[in-house]
């Protein structure tokens, strides 16, 4: 996706897809851009998405989900943190540090 219109083109999937489906991870864009019959991966829009700050907002979750900038929800969905075997495994491995 290297040439000038067709970063335009993504560009304007992404405005489109965005207004419709907000608070979706690009992982999922690009999955059902892809299912549309354009060939887009993940690797294709996140530049897109970062670059574009002026149009696009990210709520910061982990993979963060997207939004239009004119578009910001008044409220946020809730979403916790799970708590896996891994997670576990960390905490016990890093001693928590002693407060004086």
């Amino acid at each position: 996706m290297s040439n000038t219109l067709t970063q335009i083109k993504l560009k304007n999937l992404l405005l489109d897809y965005v207004q419709l489906n907000p608070g979706t991870p690009a992982k999922k864009i690009a999955r059902d851009l892809s299912e549309k019959g354009d060939s887009v991966s993940k690797k294709d829009i996140n530049p897109i998405l970062y670059r574009e700050r002026s149009i696009f907002l990210s709520d910061g979750y982990t993979p963060p989900i997207w939004y239009r900038l004119d578009q910001i929800p008044k409220v946020v969905p809730k979403r916790e943190a799970k708590q896996t075997e891994k997670s576990i495994k960390v905490r016990k491995m890093v001693p928590k540090e002693k407060v004086k």
